[in-house]
């Protein structure tokens, strides 16, 4: 069943199975520190390259979007819409901010910026941490989000002929740009410095994304479908090709560095896997959809809630689901198993998202605008 790019019901549950992917993923992340097994390590090594492009997909999501509207953008409605996500962007990190100051020790596991700004004046020590996009995993897409909102409005009156030539362009600076830290990865001595280098150049940089956020904007801008048609004989072995060489990538690198960060998104493998996996997903969305059992229906209903405001999980997930968790676990749970603590983690966040958009949507016009950034 192909589904057309104007389908609502379509485009949202896509969103909402992606945003659930992510959180899933982001559970991934609170439980690597405690692998030990071999069996743990490859099965999360084979569900993370399974995860990890949704993340491709959420920007193809919002390159799509911006191109749909590019030709009703002002610059007045831009100002506005910036000003707004970057404000709502502060709020929800200050919350953040103010949790992880106010509880103890082992729920500031995850604070990124922890071993940086941990006893600086509290001013500076909020500035560091909110104003860097740094203080939880999913918050430095916001700054890319930002950098890309400001590309893509100087992009609106680039007729839409000319679009095609500038993905190709974007398609081989990332390339190149994936290159040269694959390289790094499998050659370079395995040091903190370097891995930390690493990071500040891949994870809040657009040249991560450009491929997503400028396919999804040129699809967008010519209103076809977001990711188009396939040839199953050809993409089918293709993304199993690509799909093991990626788990097998991942999981030498991360054993090399002793670490995952960087690796996760960021090699050519990574890339190819992702961009092959979005046809994947659009499969797995459009069998959903064409199934007519009432509890998948009842299902698909939250899922497109879900998608619909997907902002809102983005922001809520992280840190919370560990709060939660950390606290079930030190007073009630005193769960060992690290696949049983991922699925608990997961659902508490796959939750608590639920539970905050029916909230939010309850909300005034003007505080919901204001939680949403629009």
């Amino acid at each position: 069943m192909e589904r057309k790019h104007t389908d609502i019901l379509y485009l949202n549950v896509f969103k909402g199975l992606m945003i659930s992917f992510v959180v899933i993923g982001h559970a991934i992340l609170l439980v690597l520190p405690n692998l030990s097994a071999i069996s743990e390590k490859v099965f999360f090594m084979i569900l993370a390259k399974f995860l990890i492009p949704s993340v491709f997909a959420f920007f193809s999501f919002f390159g799509y979007s911006q191109g749909t509207s590019r030709g009703k953008t002002s610059a007045k409605k831009f100002k506005k819409r910036f000003k707004n996500t970057f404000l709502t962007y502060i709020l929800w990190a200050s919350f953040a901010w103010i949790a992880f100051q106010l509880i103890g020790k082992g729920y500031d596991a995850i604070c990124n910026t922890k071993g940086f700004t941990e006893g600086v004046f509290l001013p500076f020590n909020y500035l560091g941490t909110v104003f860097t996009f740094s203080i939880s995993w999913q918050y430095y897409f916001i700054a890319v989000f930002l950098l890309a909102m400001i590309i893509m409005f100087m992009m609106r009156k680039i007729p839409v002929d000319h679009l095609k030539k500038w993905v190709q362009l974007f398609t081989v600076i990332q390339f190149v740009f994936y290159g040269v830290i694959t390289a790094v990865l499998w050659g370079a001595a395995p040091e903190s410095k370097t891995m930390q280098l690493l990071g500040i150049i891949t994870y809040a940089n657009p040249l991560s994304w450009l491929i997503p956020l400028f396919w999804g904007y040129y699809r967008g801008a010519v209103k076809k479908d977001i990711f188009g048609h396939f040839n199953k004989g050809f993409l089918i072995p293709l993304q199993i090709v690509f799909f093991i060489l990626s788990v097998v990538e991942i999981t030498i690198l991360s054993d090399k560095w002793g670490a995952y960060c960087v690796m996760d998104h960021f090699t050519l493998l990574t890339l190819v896997n992702s961009i092959l996996m979005m046809f994947l997903y659009k499969k797995i969305v459009e069998r959903l959809l064409s199934m007519k059992a009432g509890w998948i229906k009842g299902g698909l209903d939250k899922m497109s809630t879900m998608g619909m405001y997907s902002i809102i999980p983005f922001y809520v997930h992280m840190p919370y689901q560990w709060f939660i968790f950390y606290f079930l676990n030190t007073t009630v749970l005193n769960v060992q198993n690290t696949i049983l603590s991922f699925i608990i983690i997961s659902v508490i966040g796959l939750l608590i998202s639920y539970l905050a958009i029916i909230g939010i949507r309850r909300l005034p016009k003007k505080q919901k605008k204001l939680f949403l950034g629009i």
